[in-house]
């Protein structure tokens, strides 16, 4: 079978928290002629398809209320009785080792890691989907270019070097970085391990998007704080993300502007 059908579109349903990673991902989806649905939680997808038929689901794996594993193991119970089964591919940013294996025995088809690359994207999709070849292939490095706040090669080769894509990400990412940061010393100051968790887990997927690899693991470690629920050092990693993501901001600003003039 080719690896692609010819005039099929598909209907996509998207479940994922982080607004940048959203539009990411529909852009990319979109660019193929592909609609799509977007839900915020495992809940939400779960009533999605009960209102709607969709040809695969795309499944973050962290999520509130309900996370991507247990929704995903939900939707397999009911389709037991109904003789189906969707498509599912696991969106996740975590790295553990295992962690694939975990996805496919709650009853994924596939995953991809974050931050998602388009060609990564469509592989799991079309080896799905139409029987082409997924293959496992590594994502390269990021390139080592000496800044080490951001690496503009990587962030524009992950989005195929869609300049207009980069800006309405960047743009996303300048509006919600304030409230999130806010967020994240709120949870500090109140001692809301969980609240902390979440707000550096979707601060991290964000920056992961621009090879922001100071500012990653900024986010990186105040989420295992959050998550092994020990605030101690917590203040001290905040002020490390808050000075990372304040020499992220003008950098973006900047890519931004690189990109207006190379267009010009």
């Amino acid at each position: 079978r080719p690896a692609r059908e010819p005039g099929r579109n598909l209907r996509i349903l998207l479940a994922e928290d982080n607004a940048v990673n959203q539009r990411l991902t529909v852009r990319m989806l979109e660019k193929r002629g592909h609609s799509t649905a977007i839900v915020k939680t495992g809940r939400a997808a779960l009533a999605a398809l009960e209102e709607e038929s969709f040809d695969l689901v795309l499944m973050d794996v962290q999520m509130p209320e309900m996370d991507g594993l247990e929704a995903t193991g939900i939707i397999r119970e009911r389709e037991k009785a109904t003789g189906t089964h969707i498509p599912i591919v696991a969106l996740t940013a975590h790295a553990m080792v295992g962690d694939r294996e975990r996805c496919l025995e709650a009853g994924m088809d596939g995953y991809v890691s974050k931050p998602i690359r388009t060609q990564e994207l469509f592989r799991a999709i079309e080896g799905l989907l139409f029987g082409s070849e997924e293959g496992e292939e590594a994502a390269p490095e990021a390139a080592e270019t000496g800044i080490d706040i951001l690496d503009r090669y990587t962030t524009l080769e992950r989005l195929n070097d869609d300049r207009d894509l980069l800006n309405e990400i960047v743009d996303l990412f300048l509006e919600d970085a304030p409230a999130l940061l806010s967020e994240t010393r709120d949870a500090i100051a109140h001692g809301n391990p969980e609240a902390l968790m979440r707000a550096a887990h979707t601060l991290k997927g964000s920056v992961g998007n621009f090879s922001a690899k100071a500012a990653f693991k900024a986010a990186l470690d105040l989420e295992v704080i959050g998550h092994e629920k020990d605030l101690t050092g917590a203040e001290e990693a905040y002020s490390i993300l808050e000075r990372e993501i304040e020499r992220l901001t003008p950098a973006l600003v900047e890519l931004k502007a690189e990109t207006a003039r190379s267009e010009s």
